[in-house]
Formats: C-alpha cells, structure tokens, sequence
C-alpha cells in the first residue's frame, strides 16, 4: 500500500501519526493542545470527516479521515489567519 497520497485512485481516506512523548504528564499536555484542535476546526474543516485522537500512557495517535484528495490538499494549503 502507498504512503503517497498522489498515488490513491479517488474516494476517501485515513492518514494516522504515531506520537510517543517522553512523559504520561507531556502526552497529557500535547492530548489538551490536539483536542484545542479538533474543537476548533477537527470535523468542522470542510471534508475532513473524523478527527480522533487516542491515548495510553505516554503515546498518542491521531486519526483524520478526509472525503477525498480535494479536501486533502485544501488541508495542505490551510494558513492561519
């Protein structure tokens, strides 16, 4: 399977990170700083159907689901203003 969204035919998709911290207290901090995400944009970008975020102990994942490349690559363009 390919890591290289270019070369997906079409339809939606997952992406996941793997985050290990060097504490349970800094995997809490960053858990806080990922879920201040997902309130304020997380499924309410438009075309990204899930965003989650797990943990146990000190390792995080992060799962965000898109509708299709398009919303992909508007994600990839998103500036803060």
């Amino acid at each position: 399977m390919s890591q290289d969204p270019s070369q997906l035919e079409g339809g939606k998709f997952i992406l996941s990170a793997r985050l290990e911290a060097i504490s349970k207290e800094a995997a809490d901090e960053l858990a806080d700083l990922l879920l201040a995400i997902k309130k304020d944009l997380g499924e309410n970008e438009p075309g990204c159907l899930t965003y989650r975020v797990c943990q146990f102990e000190n390792m995080l994942m992060i799962f965000e689901e898109y509708a299709n490349q398009e919303a992909f690559d508007r994600y990839l363009r998103f500036e803060e203003v």
